[in-house]
């Protein structure tokens, strides 16, 4: 199952607020997409990164 990268999914894509986005691990990750998405999950939880939701840049 693909919990963690659904709910990155609809945090990220659910009110339009992001469009398009590429994640690259590098290239020698040990970490499935999944496992990304559960850190990523983690940082939007943190009450400490509450304002950082707004704060993210793209290039």
């Amino acid at each position: 199952m693909q919990i963690e990268l659904e709910a990155l999914k609809k945090r990220l894509f659910g009110d339009n607020k992001v469009k398009n986005v590429k994640f690259f691990p590098g290239t020698s990750a040990d970490a499935t997409p999944e496992d990304m998405a559960r850190e990523m999950n983690k940082f939007f939880a943190d009450p400490h990164n509450a304002d950082s939701e707004n704060e993210l840049t793209h290039d």
